[in-house]
C-alpha cells in the first residue's frame, strides 16, 4: 500500500469514514506505510549513480546513502504532503498535518532503506534491518490501532 492509500485512509478516518488492514505479514506491515513514489524515486536514483559509478563517470561525492537521504527526508515528507492537499482538495474536507503518515513513513523508510542492496557497505546494517523490520512493522501496527 502506498502512501497515497496510507494518507487517503488517514483523511478519510479524520473525516469520519472508516478502514484497515488485517492479517498482514511484518514485512507487508512496514511497506504500507512507505510513499511509493518515494520508493520509486530512491531506487532510481540508486540505480543512476551506483550504474554512473560502474561506467567511471561518477556524480562527484554523491553515493547511494546520498539518494537514501534524499528519498527520507525530501521526497517522503513532499508526497505525503502533496496526497493531502489533493484528497482533501477532492472531498473538500480540511484534515491538518498528516503526523501520522509522514512519522509511520519516515520510520518504516528508514528500516526498509537499510535492505536496499548497495546502501549500506556495512553488511551489519542488512543483519539488523531484519529484526528491525518486524519490530518496526509491529510496532507501527499496534500504535496506528490504538491511536489513529
Amino acid at each position: 500500500m502506498s502512501v497515497s492509500t496510507m494518507t487517503s485512509r488517514w483523511v478519510e478516518q479524520k473525516a469520519g469514514a472508516g478502514g484497515g488492514d488485517d492479517n498482514k505479514q511484518p514485512f507487508e506491515e512496514l511497506t504500507r506505510y512507505i510513499p511509493l513514489e518515494a520508493v520509486t524515486i530512491f531506487l532510481a536514483l540508486v540505480s543512476l549513480i551506483n550504474g554512473l559509478k560502474e561506467l567511471g563517470r561518477p556524480i562527484g561525492a554523491l553515493d547511494s546513502f546520498d539518494a537514501y537521504l534524499f528519498g527520507g527526508i525530501v521526497i517522503l515528507p513532499f508526497v505525503v504532503w502533496l496526497v493531502k492537499k489533493a484528497k482533501e482538495r477532492q472531498d473538500g474536507v480540511r484534515t491538518g498535518f498528516p503526523w501520522w503518515p509522514l512519522i509511520a513513513g519516515l520510520l518504516a523508510y528508514a528500516v526498509w532503506g537499510m535492505t536496499v542492496p548497495g546502501v549500506f557497505d556495512d553488511p551489519v546494517m542488512h543483519v539488523v534491518a531484519a529484526p528491525m523490520a518486524i519490530i518496526v512493522s509491529k510496532l507501527l501496527s499496534l500504535i496506528e490501532g490504538a491511536f489513529v
